[in-house]
């Protein structure tokens, strides 16, 4: 049986690039709920677009349609931020966010964007500083959208304020049309990941760690800062093999890791135990 490692890097990685977040975002979620039912969760998603569908009228625009889903996801259906208990990691789960209705930014986003995608309505993610945002483009200009706060369109005084809040003081004189990029599919998924990642790192979990830095090195084989963090997660867990493993990969790749005194130190002392274990 293919493992969602092994399954999330043959989506990526398709030559077209094209992939459903939702069902990566799934596949991460597969590494807590092994015998999770993947097709029956982007089938729900497939109904809320259909009920959503069957009341968006004819000549209805990207702004109303957007109406509409703020409406039927964040006041009928009650989808919310979770504000009270936000490093719960179920709010990293869409499957859980699609059960309990609640999650975090980038989850949330990843819900709104994928109803919106299903009746015809292009979202993008927005890795923005702090906060994970969706934005439409439109004739008339460029919506940004909070779906963490049910939704709401926010203005360039509303974004600025959200960059001095999230502590992004460099970033402060930086154009807005920069830091509103649009996220790729591998960014956000990376994302949600490094989100998990941190929040095992802070319990002390480092075998889950290491399965989200798996995951994140699925998508992205050459991050050398993933590949520096696995190691070290390797080395606290005493898998000397696996941390030496990746620290040489690592120098092979980055020129300032190869010149690190730190690291080559690391390594030699790998390589020595390593020995002992032989």
């Amino acid at each position: 049986m293919i493992s969602p490692d092994q399954q999330l890097a043959k989506l990526v990685r398709a030559p077209d690039s094209s992939f459903d977040i939702a069902e990566c975002a799934l596949i991460i979620a597969q590494h807590e709920y092994p015998q999770l039912d993947i097709p029956g969760y982007l089938q729900q998603l497939d109904q809320l677009a259909d009920r959503l569908r069957a009341r968006i009228p004819a000549d209805a625009g990207k702004p109303h349609v957007i109406s509409m889903l703020n409406h039927f996801l964040f006041r009928e259906l009650g989808y919310a931020g979770n504000f009270d208990n936000y490093y719960d990691p179920r709010n990293s789960f869409l499957n859980e966010v699609i059960d309990r209705r609640t999650g975090i930014p980038i989850t949330l986003s990843i819900l709104y964007i994928e109803v919106a995608r299903r009746v015809g309505v292009t979202l993008q993610g927005v890795s923005f500083p702090g906060h994970f945002l969706a934005k439409c483009v439109t004739d008339q200009g460029v919506i940004v959208l909070d779906p963490f706060n049910k939704g709401i369109s926010l203005s360039e005084a509303d974004l600025r304020d959200r960059l001095k809040q999230a502590g992004g003081l460099d970033d402060f004189d930086t154009p807005l049309a920069a830091l509103l990029r649009p996220a790729t599919p591998q960014e956000i998924l990376i994302r949600l990941a490094r989100n998990l990642k941190a929040i095992y790192v802070e319990s002390s979990d480092w075998e889950k760690a290491i399965g989200m830095s798996n995951l994140i090195l699925c998508v992205n084989p050459t991050d050398s800062k993933e590949l520096r963090d696995r190691a070290t997660l390797y080395h606290k867990m005493s898998c000397f093999r696996a941390a030496l493993a990746d620290f040489q990969r690592l120098v092979e790749i980055d020129v300032d890791a190869a010149e690190d005194d730190d690291i080559r130190a690391t390594i030699e002392e790998l390589q020595q135990k390593n020995r002992l274990l032989n």
